[in-house]
């Protein structure tokens, strides 16, 4: 925002690639998590959801005591630490949801023409 904030032309389009980014992110998640649990796809979304909104409304107070304790110059670096720590844990989940798949079964119209060849 500090290069885009000059001009109200380049806020928008910040604003507006920042807004694409967040909503691309909500649905790809829930699909992930569906994917995971089918079972458990209603409760689910719903700590999603919550999760969304409690994460919401805590970074703007680990923002004002990032800028409290190290200023206004070490907020970057911050962040940037936060978003890779996101997304180790993201990858990590990910392997671990990987892991505990069990094997997909074969098609139906596999198994149906394995049985007319028999």
């Amino acid at each position: 925002m500090p290069w885009s904030s000059a001009h109200i032309g380049t806020a928008v389009v910040a604003l507006i690639v920042w807004g694409l980014c967040g909503w691309g992110f909500v649905t790809p998640q829930t699909h992930r998590l569906i994917g995971a649990m089918p079972a458990a796809a209603p409760m689910l979304t719903g700590l999603h959801s919550a999760t969304l909104y409690v994460g919401a409304s805590i970074a703007p107070v680990v923002g004002q005591g990032a800028l409290n304790r190290a200023g206004v110059h070490w907020l970057g670096p911050i962040g940037a630490t936060l978003i890779v720590l996101a997304f180790g844990a993201a990858e990590i989940t990910h392997l671990i949801i990987r892991h505990h798949q069990p094997a997909a079964e074969p098609a139906p119209a596999t198994v149906t023409a394995r049985a007319a060849r028999s």
